[in-house]
């Protein structure tokens, strides 16, 4: 009787969630070649389920649109905003209208989602200039993703140290592949998007891909960043947890004191992160990118 009784209270005392995440985000949220969910958030899900008697975290496939939208400027993903998910993984913590909506767990990754400036070569020379304030341009900003769209506001020009003109008309993109599409077929003079997003989305690697490789080929020949690392949008790394706006998640996922650029999830002491990035890399094909994990 005593017996059960103490099994009964263990089970009562786990706490289960349901984290979502699409696949076209290698190494971050991506599937290998087994079909399987994979990434940084689902091996520190993994370890953290290992180690965490009181946690137990389900990982599920979605859109990242189902977490947040681009809709009116920004607003919570409808899988979110209905419960469906606890949470979404590997969002980068940015500044901005996410904050109204979303509260953010602490980082899994170090601060290091820099933002950039895309545009199309003509003749090995860059259609927008690097020191363009972008006055009178079109600029495209990925629909659903980071760095968000009021996020080109908040960078600086690289070469200038100013910043940006507010003289521009800005475009979204629904996802990647339509951001670059816009840029393309001349829609739009720049895309303001991840400083890494082109590397990640070349076609070279064991990953089955889930964008369109055609509209990312001939990086360097074709388009290329005229602005890279602008970091002024960020307050975090990349999260495990991003959850609707007063959620206990965060909470339930944090452990210690929160510390800007440094923080790291709960149950996590025993893992090493920064030995596992290397083999995760190399399963996505991407050897040559460098991502510093959170040491712990």
């Amino acid at each position: 009787m005593l017996r059960s009784l103490l099994l009964t209270v263990a089970a009562a005392s786990v706490t289960k969630l349901k984290f979502g995440q699409d696949v076209n985000y290698p190494p971050y949220a991506y599937l290998d070649a087994s079909g399987e969910l994979a990434g940084f958030g689902v091996d520190v899900v993994k370890g953290m389920n290992a180690l965490c008697s009181t946690l137990e975290i389900e990982v599920v496939q979605t859109s990242w649109s189902d977490c947040w939208s681009s809709d009116e400027g920004g607003s919570l993903g409808a899988l979110l905003e209905n419960g469906t998910l606890d949470a979404c993984m590997t969002f980068t913590h940015t500044q901005g209208i996410r904050n109204h909506y979303v509260d953010f767990s602490h980082a899994i990754l170090n601060f290091n989602k820099a933002a950039g400036l895309l545009t199309l070569l003509e003749e090995g020379r860059p259609r927008v200039d690097g020191n363009s304030h972008l006055a009178g341009l079109n600029i495209v900003d990925v629909g659903g993703w980071a760095p968000t769209e009021d996020c080109l506001g908040m960078v600086r020009n690289k070469c200038t140290g100013e910043k940006y003109s507010e003289n521009y008309t800005l475009l979204v993109g629904d996802g990647n592949d339509d951001a670059m599409r816009m840029l393309r077929d001349g829609r739009a003079d720049a895309m303001f998007i991840y400083s890494d997003q082109a590397k990640l989305y070349q076609c070279t690697g064991a990953v089955p891909p889930n964008w369109n490789c055609s509209l990312w080929e001939n990086f360097g020949t074709d388009y290329a960043y005229v602005q890279t690392g602008q970091l002024e949008y960020v307050v975090n790394g990349t999260s495990l947890a991003m959850a609707k706006k007063g959620s206990k998640v965060p909470a339930q996922v944090n452990s210690g004191p929160p510390t800007t650029r440094t923080r790291r999830p709960t149950c996590l002491r025993a893992i090493a992160p920064v030995a596992t990035a290397p083999a995760l890399l190399q399963s996505a094909g991407l050897d040559g990118l460098t991502i510093r994990a959170v040491p712990v």
